[in-house]
């Protein structure tokens, strides 16, 4: 019985050592690279996103007029899988002092949140007045 009442002892300090281990990960960020550090993605200790930078190079594919030109490893793959379940790209210069931010666009057009990549699905191409007829 006795080494029962040190073992709940010692489990109560290990718990609250953990608890304070956690607490103090929850203040911290955690950056990580991919693509020879042309992704770059910065995650806190709540496992929330706070920061996720694409080299524009990378998303040139996804222009809808390179697209149509035929110049672009993405044509033809709309609507089908072409990354993990877990990656989702979104393109949305209406937030706020966001990175590009913009309410208008360079044709004058206001501008919308666009969802590229969801669960790995490529569902958007990057449009324009001029290619947006053609793929919607």
């Amino acid at each position: 019985m006795r080494n029962m009442a040190s073992m709940m002892q010692k489990l109560s300090g290990l718990q609250g050592k953990m608890q304070e281990m956690q607490a103090e990960l929850e203040g911290m960020t955690f950056e990580a690279n991919a693509a020879g550090g042309q992704v770059r993605a910065v995650v806190n200790g709540k496992k929330h996103v706070v920061m996720i930078h694409i080299e524009p190079a990378l998303m040139v594919p996804s222009e809808a007029d390179l697209v149509a030109a035929g110049d672009s490893c993405l044509d033809g793959k709309l609507g089908q899988t072409i990354g993990n379940e877990i990656v989702t790209v979104i393109d949305d210069p209406t937030i706020r002092s966001g990175y590009g931010a913009h309410p208008i666009d360079d044709e004058g057009l206001d501008t919308r949140k666009k969802t590229l990549i969801k669960n790995g699905v490529l569902t958007e191409y990057l449009n324009h007045r001029e290619t947006a007829h053609h793929f919607g």
